[in-house]
């Protein structure tokens, strides 16, 4: 599986799709005692992609599908802004440290949003 895949950019090379998979871990449990991929799942948050399954570059194959539709990987997408004369390393570093702010960021921003998510009663 990879951390991001690099898509089509916008016509003056200034900035490129980038499609980060990030790992969801098991074991996280919301107030409400819900599983985080089970939360990402039935919010319509996570378990799609934009990516095509298929064998080469650019696409994804059927067990990151998979791992994706069952929650395991987080999909999520944004625009990264670079410009012509940036070099491939330079554009990785960026991207990179983009992966990483969004492990530590974007996973606890989801898990806010859906801290009480599922806490369905019945009073009596």
């Amino acid at each position: 599986m990879s951390s991001y895949h690099v898509r089509a950019g916008a016509a003056d090379g200034n900035s490129f799709e980038v499609i980060f998979h990030l790992p969801v871990p098991a074991a996280t449990l919301n107030r409400a005692g819900i599983n985080l991929r089970t939360l990402l799942l039935n919010t319509g948050i996570g378990g799609k992609s934009i990516m095509t399954v298929g064998i080469g570059p650019g696409l994804i194959t059927q067990q990151e599908m998979d791992q994706i539709t069952n929650g395991e990987i987080y999909e999520h997408v944004e625009q990264m802004d670079t410009n012509p004369g940036e070099t491939l390393v330079a554009l990785r570093n960026k991207i990179d440290a983009r992966y990483n702010s969004l492990l530590a960021n974007e996973r606890p921003r989801i898990e806010k949003r859906l801290t009480y998510w599922g806490f369905d009663r019945d009073v009596p």
